[in-house]
């Protein structure tokens, strides 16, 4: 019976090894090792068996008196233990960092300067379930040093740069892209950002940049958009990019169903800024969804959900500023929108008018444009005159068509004279010169069929959709 129990407690005490070793110093338990340890017992059992029989005997009687040792007992039982005490009162911490130059500091100890190539791990020991307090960079983090199983603290390039003013910066002005306005410009300001001296350790937003710009500026997707998602998904497999990322591609492929697809599940743990985002663009996708009908009715694709999502990304608590001033006002423009889907004319003119007395003042622009369309479309020309005109007041912020919408106002208003002067003016601006010139030179156009077309078949008297 002792022999048994000897035998047993051997037994434990190797797997404990394996496990002290896993611990304590990473030692691996793989199928290699497996193999190697089995290889090692099969040469140990040849060597026995090329012993003399003699010999072997003699081995055999000195294994079987140890193992039926009373002295055997007690010292196995004592190395388990050991090695049980061990597993209850010491916990790990593994903490994740990814490839760059770091200051780490645990627990206010500071550790020596830490630099790597590819993403490390720095294991912390501590008496099991105390606190250990990581700063990398001089963003804190808190885990339980947990025995049996180590805990772990991940520091992505997202999370450290998060402390960086810039960096926050340029992460508002991609998620600004996102919300249906001067899309060129922040990608712009973010290019501009990359140059300088902290803007060129931010490789992945660098890498978002590409992306984005892709899908928004160059419309470039081929296979190669697909290849520089897959890429950065493998490279940044935790990062709330990719579903934005992925919608991105789905949208510009006017893949407006799909590309909401990747947007439903949004955690607690988002910053609020993504949390905006998510909700704002997947609204967008399924106005666009709808749209992209042709002639559906209402209930086809524009719900009161969608009101839902776009008044949830208004009320987000985001830090004052551009950021949070774009995502009020372009929420407020696109419940109007909807509303103005749903025949909800009253709603929207609510909604457009909260816009219009926003802080950004190409928003308010847009707004005004917008309250101007749906009084055009109930025949009210003289308040959409004014809203029109309230729309060309911002300077170089104006809503572009805001311009050729006051014109087909005057001119169904018989002021030929003052909607000519209008066009003119707009002949100098890019985005007008080519619809401006066309109405120009006609001979008194006809002003065209006041509705609210759902394929959008009246290209610049319309909401700014």
């Amino acid at each position: 019976m002792i022999a048994i129990a000897n035998l047993t407690l051997a037994l434990t005490l190797v797997l404990e090894a394996h496990w002290v070793a896993w611990f304590l110093w990473d030692f691996g338990l793989g199928s290699e090792k497996g193999i190697y340890e089995a290889a090692t017992g099969g040469i140990a059992g040849g060597i026995i068996a090329l012993l003399p029989d003699t010999s072997r005997a003699l081995f055999k009687d000195t294994a079987a008196k140890v193992l039926s040792s009373s002295r055997t007992t007690i010292l196995l039982t004592a190395m388990v233990a050991t090695c049980l005490i061990i597993a209850c009162t010491v916990g790990r911490v593994d903490i994740v960092l990814p490839a760059g130059s770091w200051t780490v500091a645990v627990n206010g100890t500071r550790s020596p300067f830490f630099e790597s190539n590819a993403a490390s791990t720095i294991r912390v020991f501590r008496l099991s379930y105390s606190t250990v307090d990581a700063n990398v960079a001089r963003l804190h983090r808190y885990a339980k040093a947990t025995p049996f199983r180590p805990s772990t603290l991940i520091f992505t390039e997202n999370l450290l740069n998060t402390t960086v003013p810039l960096y926050r910066e340029v992460q508002d002005e991609l998620l600004s892209t996102y919300f249906q306005y001067m899309e060129n410009d922040y990608l712009d300001a973010a290019n501009r950002s990359f140059s300088t001296d902290d803007g060129k350790q931010f490789k992945e937003l660098s890498r978002i940049y590409g992306i984005l710009t892709r899908c928004f500026i160059d419309t470039d997707l081929s296979q190669r958009a697909d290849v520089a998602i897959e890429t950065y998904s493998l490279e940044y497999p935790s990062s709330v990019w990719i579903p934005l990322l992925r919608s991105c591609i789905a949208y510009s492929r006017r893949e407006y169903i799909i590309a909401q697809d990747p947007l439903h599940t949004i955690s607690e743990d988002f910053l609020p800024e993504f949390k905006a985002t998510y909700l704002f663009f997947r609204a967008v996708n399924g106005l666009k969804a709808f749209t992209a009908t042709r002639g559906g009715k209402p209930s086809d694709g524009v719900t009161p959900e969608l009101l839902t999502d776009f008044e949830a990304a208004a009320k987000v608590e985001l830090t004052p500023g551009a950021f949070s001033d774009l995502v009020k006002q372009s929420s407020s423009i696109f419940q109007g929108i909807a509303s103005v889907y749903l025949s909800r004319f009253d709603e929207a003119l609510a909604y457009f008018r909260a816009a219009s007395v926003g802080r950004n003042g190409g928003l308010r622009s847009r707004a005004f444009n917008d309250v101007g369309f749906v009084h055009m479309i109930s025949g009210d020309l003289f308040e959409a005159k004014q809203a029109f005109y309230d729309a060309t007041n911002e300077g170089v912020n104006t809503f572009p068509t805001a311009r050729i919408n006051l014109a087909y106002v005057q001119m169904s208003l018989g002021d030929y004279a003052a909607a000519h002067a209008i066009l003119q003016a707009a002949i100098s601006d890019v985005v007008l010169k080519k619809v401006a010139l066309a109405i120009t030179y006609s001979q008194r156009p006809a002003l065209p069929t006041l509705r609210f077309s759902l394929d959008q078949t009246i290209p610049h008297l319309t909401i700014s959709y």
